[in-house]
């Protein structure tokens, strides 16, 4: 239509065809509403509203879920970044996991508000440090990366379970005592504890693996001990196991055969 003007938000627009351009609109930080008003040669007037978002500032890094430092974390643990806004889809390939040696570990990264989530895709290395690594690539939803990146470490909880105790010389299978000594070697300074006795029993491994333990009986019953070796984590080896049976009964003389050759004595 002819005689037609435009501006946008008071900036005169040119006109072309059936499309205009306004240049040089100001723009505030943050939200702002622009209003495309057109009047014709009679006077008429139409309008219509646009919001845009002016955003020039660099997203930050508010902080992460296990707190940066953290030790002894689950191996399954999901780290989560939490930045200043919402980060824009290609910020997922700007965060990663990897050993405290700088090996990659596999994961999945996904978006939720303002947070970055980080799934690892198996259990963490136990007992070890791993890096939780947030680059440049990742950006608002303006495009904004990140002024610096930044690396958080965190120490995993150890989930080994100690070698089984050895037991070199095995006491005799029958005894008639009120207590049975088993002696061995297990990893240093780890607790060895016996059960299956009149009582569980324990004794602390020295710095050589060295242990012996004393194990109280229940009279004249099968003693099916299991040894095991437990670190201060509370992770537990195999069983090593030892069967040991109370005997102080008498023996008895069921049956005497004579014969040209001797006695045969059955007890």
């Amino acid at each position: 239509e002819t005689g037609v003007t435009l501006t946008v938000n008071g900036v005169a627009a040119t006109i072309a065809g059936g499309s205009f351009a306004a240049a040089a609109v100001p723009l505030i930080e943050g939200e702002n509403r622009l209003i495309a008003r057109a009047r014709d040669a009679n006077g008429n007037e139409g309008a219509r509203t646009r919001t845009v978002v002016r955003d020039t500032v660099a997203p930050t890094i508010l902080g992460t879920e296990p707190p940066a430092g953290a030790l002894a974390i689950a191996l399954s643990t999901v780290f989560v970044a939490e930045l200043s806004e919402v980060p824009g889809p290609a910020s997922v390939a700007g965060m990663h996991l990897e050993t405290g040696a700088g090996a990659a570990l596999p994961a999945t990264v996904e978006i939720f508000a303002s947070e970055l989530r980080l799934v690892p895709s198996a259990a963490l290395p136990s007992s070890g440090l791993v890096r939780l690594v947030l680059d440049q690539s990742i950006v608002d939803l303006a495009g904004n990366g990140l002024a610096v990146g930044a690396t958080f470490e965190f120490t995993t909880a150890d989930a080994t379970a100690p070698a089984a105790p050895t037991i070199p010389a095995p006491p005799a299978r029958f005894l008639c005592a009120d207590e049975v000594t088993l002696a061995g070697f297990a990893e240093p300074d780890r607790w060895v504890e016996v059960a299956g006795g009149a009582g569980a029993v324990r004794a602390r491994a020295a710095s050589d693996g060295a242990w012996s333990v004393a194990v109280p009986l229940v009279p004249g019953a099968i003693q099916r001990l299991a040894v095991t070796s437990v670190d201060d984590a509370g992770n537990r080896s195999p069983a090593t196991e030892i069967e040991v049976v109370h005997d102080c009964a008498e023996p008895i003389v069921e049956r005497v055969d004579a014969s040209a050759s001797g006695f045969a004595i059955q007890f």
